[in-house]
Parts: structure tokens; sequence; C-alpha cells
């Protein structure tokens, strides 16, 4: 798999996850995602044909679809239906309406295990190995890749994992990532770990809890120091969204 390819399987992961999932008050959430399917929409349809604009507002479409409507749209696609104009339906974009569809609950594992046995690539593997994680079940996400799985893949399984589209089946695992890091140090190397600290960042777990997990492990001692400045990363990202969502509610954005 090319660095590009690489780039577009992160694209197309990442494009599924959008600022209210992280930094709106989770009441308001809904509402926020729905606006921004709305504008992009709206901007798809609207701007030049073809150009990177319109793919990135494509993306963010595809990125907050949760109504009926818009799955429905969306599995159209994948189904043969015309995209607007200057669209086009290639690999990369079909994984990335599939992952919004399972994430809305819209799509099953045979659903998934189909377009992989279309898309047999290493970039195929790297897409379901992500997606399968995106089930809103427990048993899809009981599992970050077991040793001697590469980097790439473990990427996708962690990135899977920790999706906040179904942050209250992940809530338990968050004493065990930290529990965790410093075991995977030691047997599987600094990559691995790195890897684990980074992609599987409890962050959707937005809660004074996770942040006091955070530090607790921070102010352990001899800490490797290049795997604690990932986790310190994590630990401003987390403390942002804490701060975002206080103004939410502050602000009556709040239910």
């Amino acid at each position: 798999m090319t660095r590009k390819r690489h780039r577009a399987a992160g694209r197309a992961s990442a494009a599924r996850v959008s600022a209210p999932d992280y930094f709106a008050d989770p009441s308001w959430a809904p509402t926020g995602r729905q606006a921004l399917a709305e504008a992009g929409w709206a901007a798809v349809q609207s701007v030049e044909p073809g150009s990177a604009l319109q793919l990135m507002w494509l993306r963010r479409f595809c990125g907050s679809a949760s109504t009926a409507a818009d799955l429905e749209l969306l599995r159209s696609w994948l189904g043969g239906a015309a995209p607007p104009p200057g669209i086009s339906v290639d690999q990369e974009l079909r994984w990335l309406i599939l992952q919004a569809l399972v994430a809305a609950g819209a799509a099953d594992a045979a659903r998934v295990e189909r377009e992989f046995e279309a898309d047999n690539s290493v970039g195929g593997r790297y897409a379901v190995a992500n997606t399968r994680r995106w089930w809103p079940r427990r048993r899809a996400r009981n599992r970050r890749g077991r040793p001697g799985t590469s980097v790439t893949l473990r990427r996708a399984i962690l990135t899977g994992l920790t999706h906040p589209a179904h942050a209250a089946l992940t809530e338990s695992y968050v004493p065990r990532h930290f529990a965790e890091l410093d075991r995977i140090w030691h047997e599987q190397g600094g990559e691995a770990a790195r890897y684990v600290a980074e992609y599987g960042f409890p962050a959707a777990q937005v809660s004074s809890a996770t942040l006091a997990a955070t530090e607790t492990w921070l102010s352990g001692d001899s800490r490797p120091a290049s795997l604690a400045k990932v986790v310190a990363s994590g630990s401003d990202t987390l403390r942002r969204a804490f701060a975002a969502r206080a103004l939410d509610r502050s602000a009556g954005y709040a239910g």
C-alpha cells in the first residue's frame, strides 16, 4: 500500500468524525451533525464539480449523515445510482459511504464482507479492519489487534474501536487502555505503544473520570518520554472538548 493510499484510507475513516462528536454537548450533537450534513450537501451541489472543494464537502456530508433520507441517498450510490456531477464513486468513497452506514446501524456485517470481497487489496484490508470496529455492538469492539499486527492495520482497528458514534460501548475500555500502555511498550516496542497511545486514546470519553485516568498515568514514575508526549497531547484534546461542552451547557445548547 502506498503512502498516498495510506493517507486516503486515513481520510476515509477520519471523515466520519465531526466536531460535534467531540466538542458539542451530547444532547445537542445530533442537531450539530445534521446542520453539518445539510451544509455539506448544499455545498456539494453548488461548488465546482470535480474540484477538491467538492470532494471535501462530500466527505463532510458522508461524515455527518444520520437521517433516513441522507442514509438512503448514500446507500443508493453504492447500488449504482448517479452521484452529483463531478463525483466518482471510487473504492475510497465506497468505503467512506459504507462506514457512514455502519456507524448509523444501517449496514450489517454481511454487507461489509461483500465489499471486502470486491476490494481484497491492501487498502481494502485496511478499510475492512477499521469498518468492522464500527458496528454498534459490544462484541465487535473487544480486540485491538494482536502482537504482530502491522502498524497500519493496528491504526485501522484502533480508530474504529474508539469512534465516538458508539462511545457508550467503549466506556469500560478506558482503564484497560492506560493499564496496558507500559506492558505494550516493554513487550511489543515503542512504535506499537505509541500507536496504541495515539489512535487508541479514549478521546470520545469526554469526562472528568477520563481526565483523571490520564493524569494518573502521566504522573506515574519512569514513563517513556515519547509515550508520555503522545498521552499528554491526547489529554490536551480531551481538556478542550471538556471545556467546549461546558461552554455549550452554559450557553443553553444542551437538553
